[in-house]
């Protein structure tokens, strides 16, 4: 979805626990440490099969693989709160690890990003032109999807994007030189379309050494979002994905659409499922009518839902755990902002972005319950009991020029942070305040220390809490006279 002016494969409990104790582990390096990559092939990768289709129901090797997830769309590229030198457009690898363990806490195993983005400006863009392509941008969707193999996190792949909010569809007509209303009946606009996929499934990820279209993360190729596309795009789009990459199943690009129905290269149908945007409550109903049009001849995922009273969001969830509808995903989950805090993105109806694990602060009316709900939905498909959050592990505190506005990079899961002052860098140290949350937009501080005396220097460092308890201290950090 992009309509506003911005517009599983786990096999037990124990499987389950012992994915989110190593995800711990690998989140609590120090980010200023990167990690030498990390090179895996297809065949030794974490995951041992590409996901199939079996009639309605998506297929594991012998198991069936259904989901209740968050959607993070953009763990690929951030498109809020950027800064004016877009310098911190593409994700850094802290903010996609703590993305993609905000799914893993909340008990998904597959989520969908969201498309490329196309236009001239390589500091914001995937797709600069015909041919031409960012490799920047491209070495961060490498690293999300070497990140979200890690996690044994599932992916789902959308190409281009309906509306102007990421270039999409119109940016593309206008290279073709045609309109977006000629878009999807021009020839020209075709073949760029199918240049953008050849050159997507053929790329090897540079961490991984694996080329897309052979990396079992990728649970499908979705033709696009929310396509105002014809049944005759779709089929040629389709086979022509089929055509390079047989392994990965394909998606329809138009949502709530049945006219992919019999199309033999389409395995999977979408539906966006909104309250706020449909203006019914029964969001269940919506999906049960859908399923029961498709039978067994596609699966169903619902792609997006949400923006409506969280009663109803669960409801659906509940529908899907019943029907045997593959997967839904919540939109949209959005993670720690390097910078410090969150980054957020505000929807119509005064909706917006969630933040994991939910504070009662929030924008989204609801928004811890509806997330500890989404949770415990999660592991109910998976037929598991939901497992605890993780202690976390320690914040990283950012450089302070003032005590006046204090930041550091927050941890998945926390609930909340404990400041500490002293007037060395041993201390000894004295707690400023406790349960702080980092629910903050930059370039909001996340503390202020109003009982600092201007002129004399102090040394500061954090440490974050939740429901399993509590980290290390963060490194200590100078903070210079306050102003």
């Amino acid at each position: 979805m992009q309509r506003n002016q911005y517009r599983v494969g786990l096999a037990s409990v124990m499987g389950l626990a012992y994915l989110f104790g190593a995800s711990t582990a690998i989140q609590a390096r120090n980010i200023h440490d990167t990690p030498k990559p990390r090179r895996i092939t297809s065949q030794s990768g974490s995951f041992r099969n590409f996901i199939t289709r079996s009639g309605s129901h998506l297929r594991d090797g012998g198991r069936d693989f259904r989901f209740i997830s968050l959607e993070i769309g953009a763990v690929h590229r951030n498109e809020d709160d950027v800064r004016p030198d877009e310098s911190d457009r593409w994700p850094d690898e802290y903010e996609i690890r703590d993305q993609i363990q905000t799914v893993v806490q909340a008990g998904g195993t597959a989520t969908r990003i969201y498309t490329l983005a196309l236009g001239p400006d390589p500091r914001s863009n995937h797709v600069l032109g015909p041919d031409k392509y960012n490799e920047a941008a491209f070495r961060t969707l490498d690293k999300v999807l070497q990140i979200a193999g890690e996690n044994d996190i599932r992916v789902i792949f959308p190409f281009i994007d309906q509306y102007k909010y990421w270039g999409g569809v119109p940016q593309l007509s206008s290279w073709c030189g045609t309109t977006d209303k000629e878009f999807y009946r021009n020839a020209a606009c075709l073949e760029s379309y199918k240049h953008i996929v050849s050159y997507v499934l053929n790329r090897r990820n540079t961490y991984t050494g694996v080329k897309y279209k052979d990396d079992k993360t990728i649970l499908a190729w979705q033709l696009g979002n929310e396509l105002w596309s014809t049944a005759e795009w779709e089929a040629s789009a389709a086979a022509y994905i089929k055509s390079i990459d047989r392994n990965h199943l394909v998606m329809a690009g138009e949502h709530n659409s049945l006219k992919m129905l019999n199309d033999p290269n389409v395995d999977i149908l979408d539906a966006h499922l909104y309250q706020y945007w449909s203006k019914q409550s029964d969001l269940a109903g919506m999906c049960r009518a859908d399923r029961q049009k498709i039978g067994d001849k596609k699966a169903l995922i619902v792609g997006e839902c949400g923006m409506g009273d969280a009663v109803n969001v669960v409801a659906l969830y509940d529908e899907i755990i019943r029907d045997g509808t593959a997967g839904c995903i919540l939109w949209k989950a959005l993670g720690h902002n390097r910078n410090g805090g969150f980054r957020f993105h505000n929807e119509s109806g005064g909706y917006g972005s969630y933040h994991w694990p939910g504070f009662p602060k929030s924008a989204n009316r609801g928004e811890a319950e509806l997330l500890r709900l989404t949770k415990d939905r999660a592991f109910k498909i998976l037929g598991i009991a939901p497992v605890a959050l993780p202690r976390p592990p320690a914040p990283t505190l950012l450089p302070i020029a003032t005590p006046r506005a204090i930041y550091w990079q927050g941890t998945t899961g926390a609930q909340g942070y404990t400041i500490q002052r002293a007037d060395k860098a041993s201390g000894p140290w004295n707690t400023l305040a406790n349960n702080v949350a980092d629910d903050r937009e930059y370039p909001i501080p996340e503390f202020v220390d109003g009982t600092a005396i201007d002129g004399k220097k102090y040394y500061y460092r954090v440490r974050a809490t939740n429901s399993a308890g509590t980290s290390h201290y963060s490194n200590v950090v100078a903070a210079g006279s306050a102003h």
